[in-house]
């Protein structure tokens, strides 16, 4: 199977190892990568080397730091926007609030089907943080797989495959699953590297001219948009500036911030 675009890491915190393996197996069936742990303390360990693109965590694990743990989690502007499952032997409802309310997105109880927490996690990526997943997406004309690695063009009921290069793609794919939204070259470079990488914003603004030549190749290179003193943006609609290489004026809502990644 081939690779995801974006890198796609999982921390699992479960004491039950048997819980934690059946989880893991399936995950990397489907192309995520996987980290387990068994308590806490573990898990800020880890989170602190990489943040991991979702966490799966038990409710109870162990001592009922779970929740304090979530409660950290979400505080930390680091981590704040990291999607969180959390599962628990406990059926009640008590319990379930009590994570929900901490900042879990989903609540799982045990016993649980590895194909059903697969499928609570791609819920879940689709609603946090679509650019992880592995649907095809459309922003036409342009059809983006991305498990086959492939863009097309659709004009006139032809195709025509579009190349370029994995750092553009990945590029693309981030920008399609946000259509019409401002991004920094921070908030880019957060889900595209890290906040940690050598990455800075001369590497970055490279990257969208190498994609913008990409398109160009098809004639679309002015949906890569260029918003002055802010950031870029990836748009279907035609620029009414008529400035080159898809530059716009910043609205007063763009200059305020550019628009969040949830």
């Amino acid at each position: 199977m081939i690779p995801h675009a974006l890198p796609r890491s999982v921390l699992i915190i479960e004491d039950a190892s048997t819980t934690s393996d059946l989880i893991a197996e399936r995950l990397q069936q489907q192309m995520f990568s996987v980290a387990v742990v068994r308590d806490v303390e573990a898990a800020k360990l880890a989170v602190a080397v990489s943040k991991p693109s979702l966490l799966v965590m038990d409710c109870m694990a162990p001592v009922s730091e779970g929740i304090p743990f979530l409660q950290a989690f979400r505080a930390d502007p680091e981590t704040a926007q990291v999607p969180v499952i959390m599962v628990s032997a406990h059926t009640g409802e008590e319990v379930a609030t009590a994570a929900l309310e901490a900042g879990a997105d989903d609540y799982v109880a045990k016993p649980f089907s590895p194909g059903e927490l697969v499928a609570r996690v791609k819920s879940v990526l689709r609603r946090r943080a679509p650019e992880l997943t592995d649907e095809t997406i459309r922003l036409r004309p342009l059809t983006l797989s991305p498990t086959r690695l492939e863009v097309k063009v659709t004009v006139g009921g032809r195709e025509t495959r579009i190349q370029m290069g994995p750092t553009e793609f990945r590029l693309l794919h981030f920008f399609m699953t946000h259509p019409e939204q401002v991004h920094s070259r921070a908030q880019i470079r957060r889900k595209l590297w890290s906040d940690h990488s050598a990455i800075d914003e001369r590497t970055i603004d490279a990257h969208i001219k190498r994609l913008r030549a990409c398109l160009a190749s098809v004639g679309l290179q002015t949906m890569v948009q260029t918003i002055r003193y802010v950031g870029y943006r990836l748009s279907n609609k035609t620029a009414a500036t008529g400035e080159p290489e898809g530059n716009v004026k910043p609205s007063r809502q763009s200059l305020q911030a550019a628009a969040p990644l949830h």
